[in-house]
């Protein structure tokens, strides 16, 4: 865990890894071994993390954490191409799945302004996935007392991608093996310490895989969500 770190951003990120897994269940349709799978990872990941796999090191010629990206990559991968899991979909779930991106912006601010990761990372800077986190709570109320375009939550669903995308590229470019070359003001260290590796180990990989299968069904969806 990161030293001197106060108790509620680790125990908040624990809790956010919590219910982003469970949104995820409810917005799936999930074989038997798929959450399993997942907490397993998670759990691995963590011990990983806690005992500085991750952690850079004097040296390194890669990045240690694209041992935390590619396995999950190629577990969404497998995911997205299995249409079994988010056919039946309950679009009301997978739209409360980013209501995480909230509380996670404020919490990555908390980090940057202890120099645990650059500025750039956080609404500050270039990070604009605060947008999808409040408005997806605007939206789920829409869904509750009206009835929402398709191509309004094709659009948004669109836009969450990009914002995502984006802002895990800075990420990875922000580690302590990169930042210098692309400028970034301080190095991204929080991400390979407990819990904040759950943050692109387990909730990005969720949210992205959510907005690409959302954006696959309404893509095919005839009828306006109500």
């Amino acid at each position: 865990m990161i030293p001197g770190l106060p108790i509620y951003i680790s125990i908040s990120f624990v809790l956010i890894t919590g219910y982003i897994v469970f949104a995820f269940t409810k917005s799936n349709t999930l074989k038997r071994t798929t959450l399993p799978m997942l907490l397993s990872w998670s759990v691995l990941i963590s011990v990983m993390s806690y005992l500085g796999i991750y952690h850079y090191q004097d040296g390194d010629k890669i990045s240690r954490y694209i041992f935390v990206l590619l396995p999950i990559t190629l577990f969404i991968v497998y995911l997205v191409r299995d249409k079994s899991f988010y056919r039946n979909r309950d679009l009301r779930w997978s739209t409360a799945v980013h209501i995480v991106r909230l509380p996670v912006e404020l919490l990555l601010f908390q980090l940057a302004i202890r120099e645990w990761l650059p500025m750039e990372m956080t609404f500050r800077g270039w990070n604009f996935d605060v947008i999808p986190g409040a408005t997806s709570i605007l939206i789920l109320l829409w869904m509750k007392f009206g009835v929402v375009h398709k191509k309004l939550l094709l659009s948004w669903n669109i836009l969450g991608l990009i914002f995502i995308l984006f802002i895990l590229t800075n990420g990875f470019l922000s580690q302590e093996l990169f930042y210098k070359q692309f400028k970034y003001s301080v190095a991204n260290k929080a991400i390979a310490y407990f819990p904040m590796v759950l943050l692109a180990g387990v909730i990005v990989p969720i949210v992205i895989y959510t907005h690409i299968t959302d954006i696959i069904l309404l893509s095919r969806k005839k009828n306006n969500i109500d």
